[in-house]
């Protein structure tokens, strides 16, 4: 069931002289139901950049506000707008971006990760997952 953006806004943040641009959508979870999320932001690629994923464990039924980072490395922009996807994903999906993230994690922070493979819906040792999933996306112009 696609669940849609209430609303989106452009935030910049200065964190040691650096200054990022956060996209910032909230939007209503449905009660009584196992939800997952992904929200991916358009702004300098072809395809999603940077992407966060929540769940509505602490949250069902209430509204939740997500922020996902925009800026490429510069923190310059060459678009004019930000557009926003929402993803209602499955929970193996949600399941493997989280081990992901985890064990890229492990990484920046320096210690030896241990060599891991994400949790993977595919069986046979293969690395990935399959989704399907509904989207629903909002576009907000970026204040100059």
């Amino acid at each position: 069931m696609p669940v849609t953006i209430a609303s989106l806004i452009i935030q910049e943040r200065n964190s040691d002289g650096f200054n990022e641009i956060f996209a910032s959508a909230s939007f209503q979870d449905p009660a009584g139901i196992e939800n997952y999320y992904r929200l991916a932001a358009l702004a300098e690629m072809d395809g999603p950049g940077n992407y966060i994923i929540d769940d509505d464990r602490l949250q069902d039924g209430g509204t939740i506000i997500i922020a996902t980072p925009v800026s490429p490395p510069n923190g310059k922009l060459k678009r004019d707008s930000i557009t926003v996807m929402l993803q209602s994903i499955d929970r193996t999906a949600y399941e493997y971006l989280r081990t992901v993230h985890e064990l890229q994690q492990e990484g920046f922070r320096g210690a030896p990760a241990s060599p891991a493979n994400p949790a993977s819906n595919f069986s046979s040792g293969a690395l990935g997952y399959f989704s399907a999933y509904s989207e629903t996306a909002k576009s907000i112009a970026i204040p100059k």
